[in-house]
């Protein structure tokens, strides 16, 4: 059996790549983002290792994109409470939720959701 190992760089370059992948549709008449702090939202509690992924990305952005990228852990309810927070949240690009598989499995699991995926 083969053996794999993921590199620090490796992990961070195929998640920065993943979000990303989207931004270069962004507006012209827009300021040139992030011109001010950004929330990454982990839907688990702390020590994971989403949220140790997630510290690790927002310590990268902050350092390239020279601007301050916090981690707040909204754990609970099957991850609903950081869904729906950030769903809530302006449309502006400046509270991010760093999806997990439930995301895509909510409704099912659920039923009615507070927010439209």
């Amino acid at each position: 059996m083969a053996s794999f190992k993921v590199t620090r760089r490796a992990l961070l370059g195929t998640i920065a790549g993943g979000l990303a992948a989207g931004s270069g549709m962004r507006a012209h008449a827009e300021d040139a983002w992030p011109s001010r702090m950004v929330r990454l939202i982990s839907p688990y509690g702390p020590g994971g290792s989403n949220d140790i992924s997630l510290r690790l990305l927002a310590e990268e952005f902050g350092r390239s994109l020279r601007q301050q990228f916090i981690v707040e852990n909204k754990p609970g309810a099957g991850t609903r409470i950081a869904n729906d927070m950030v769903a809530h949240a302006p449309g502006d690009g400046y509270t991010i939720l760093y999806v997990a598989a439930p995301y895509a499995t909510a409704e099912a699991l659920f039923g009615k959701l507070t927010y439209e995926r």
